[in-house]
């Protein structure tokens, strides 16, 4: 429930005036968030429907999955750019960045979608060997699991 709560506040223009009476029909309105099963006092009125952005959370989970996939469209497009780097110094051959885009593959969607934590968890079906290196697994690991632990 949102909550305005109004005070009564005298106005500003009268109150320094010598012997004039303060004029009470200035009124503040203050808002703030409460439990459903509040009790409303004299001075407060239910304003929930006036304000649904303060109390509609999907708006701001999509908010947040904006944010979520532009990361991981990022970090794929680096580790890409970087696997494409290793190949033009001869470290990896072609069937090499294939095999490692295929243990990946189901993890990096994940992170293009914004889903971190299901491509954490889609980190326990990447199979270690040949191309893919226990290093290169671990410094994947290390960095998901920091930018769950940050933003989830």
């Amino acid at each position: 429930m949102i909550v305005v709560k109004i005070d009564d506040l005298a106005r500003q223009d009268n109150l320094f005036l010598e012997g004039a009476e303060p004029d009470w029909r200035y009124n503040k309105r203050r808002l703030r968030l409460e439990e459903d099963d509040y009790t409303l006092l004299p001075n407060e009125s239910d304003a929930s429907l006036e304000f649904p952005h303060l109390i509609d959370p999907l708006p701001l989970i999509k908010k947040s999955y904006i944010e979520k996939e532009k990361d991981g469209l990022e970090y794929f497009q680096d580790q890409r750019a970087a696997l494409v780097v290793q190949y033009q110094l001869g470290n990896y051959t072609e069937s090499d960045l294939y095999d490692i885009e295929d243990e990946y593959d189901k993890v990096f969607k994940r992170l293009r979608r914004g889903d971190w934590k299901s491509a954490q968890n889609k980190l326990s079906n990447v199979t270690i060997g040949g191309a893919v290196t226990q290093a290169y697994h671990d410094s994947i690991v290390a960095y998901i699991d920091a930018y769950v632990l940050a933003n989830y």
